[in-house]
């Protein structure tokens, strides 16, 4: 057999990524899409379907991020630690709260009414009760 044929059937023998999952293209998989990083960036892109965005990320995760902030600054308030630091505490999931509403606005764009709409202005009401409660 050639040389440059033995290259051809390595390639075929292994199986691909989605042979291994069963058909199915895994959306997260490798070491480097795990990071951070990678994270916000498919946010950011619109690769994450908008109802995963809505309804995992911001509603479930940015909820209860908010509410853990929210507890541990009323935790430092209640032990007399320094005012500045029980307000850097409760507003320190701004960025994240921003980013997430961003990202569900853009998703938004792509969707069918009425759900784009609906999900946009629930967004809003969001970031209002998560900055201000």
């Amino acid at each position: 057999m050639p040389v440059g044929n033995s290259a051809l059937l390595d390639e075929q023998d292994q199986p691909s990524a989605m042979s291994r999952t069963n058909g199915v293209e895994p959306a997260d998989s490798g070491g480097a899409r795990h990071s951070p990083a990678s994270f916000f960036r498919s946010r950011w892109r619109g690769q994450v379907p908008l109802g995963r965005l809505f309804w995992q990320d911001m509603l479930i995760y940015g909820t209860a991020i908010n509410a853990l902030a929210a507890l541990v600054a009323l935790l430092l308030f209640a032990w007399d630690a320094p005012t500045a630091l029980g307000v850097v505490v409760y507003f320190a999931p701004l960025p994240y709260n921003l980013f997430l509403f961003a990202a569900v606005w853009k998703a938004a764009a792509t969707a069918k009414e009425p759900w784009s709409s609906a999900a946009r202005i629930s967004a809003l009401l969001w970031l209002i009760v998560a900055t201000m409660v």
